[in-house]
């Protein structure tokens, strides 16, 4: 998939707006496995997010903390983004590379933490 139409259907998605919060005005996109490590641009591997990789959420999970993994927000080297659902601001799901997302019922029930 080229990285044009990856964008799009990410942006489509997210509605233009930072898939974390769901408040702001998406304004950049992160791999969840990273570009180094062999993540492709497809729309199961981007989230759209504000911030530019120091500020906003695009710079949070940057950090790249425990917690991060743990919601699917960053994907480690070895992982395939296709088995990993991620939290976004109205709960888990599974992301598609036809920019669906369809929800992670059993995970949403089972978390048993909030994100800012």
């Amino acid at each position: 998939m080229s990285v044009k139409k990856c964008r799009s259907l990410v942006e489509r998605r997210s509605n233009g707006l930072c898939e974390i919060c769901g408040q702001h005005v998406g304004e950049t996109m992160h791999h969840r496995k990273r570009e180094g490590q062999g993540g492709p641009w497809l729309p199961s591997n981007v989230l759209y997010l504000c911030g530019d990789g120091t500020t906003g959420h695009h710079g949070m999970v940057t950090n790249t903390r425990a917690v991060y993994y743990q919601a699917g927000w960053c994907v480690e080297s070895w992982e395939d983004p296709h088995k990993r659902a991620v939290l976004l601001h109205h709960g888990f799901v599974w992301l598609t590379d036809d920019g669906m997302m369809p929800p992670a019922v059993d995970l949403a029930r089972s978390a048993r933490w909030r994100h800012g």
